[in-house]
């Protein structure tokens, strides 16, 4: 069985379309990634935002411009769904997941699914928290 593709972009990368993938050695097409970029936990003291967020796990890309994100670093459940760089939703904390699910279904657009284990709370080696 085929593993899975893991590709990550920059917001920027996201909400600028046509700007490729972040750095191509987080992007596992060939050979898997060697290293994961790093990421560390939202603190919590408030909700996390799209500008909070530096780097995203690509969930989907359609051929026809929809995108769906997850909040990598730093790290929370943050979903959002975007149509050639324009954010349509955007979900937040519990249920956040299923709730960006629901909203592809309605799309018709098919939501990857895995076994494979989750990447949350990874530590970070340099995790700064100001």
């Amino acid at each position: 069985m085929k593993p899975r593709r893991i590709r990550f972009k920059s917001t920027q990368h996201i909400l600028l379309p046509n700007q490729g993938l972040m750095k191509s050695e987080y992007d596992n097409l060939r050979d898997g990634i060697d290293d994961l970029p790093p990421t560390y936990n939202w603190n919590g003291l408030r909700p996390l935002r799209v500008e909070d967020v530096d780097i995203w796990q690509v969930i989907t890309e359609t051929t026809n411009g929809i995108g769906v994100y997850c909040a990598w670093c730093p790290y929370d459940e943050l979903y959002i769904i975007t149509n050639q760089g324009n954010i349509l939703y955007e979900f937040y904390g519990f249920g956040a997941n299923e709730a960006a699910e629901q909203v592809l279904i309605n799309m018709g657009i098919r939501y990857p699914k895995t076994n494979n284990v989750t990447y949350k709370n990874i530590p970070a080696e340099k995790s700064i928290i100001i």
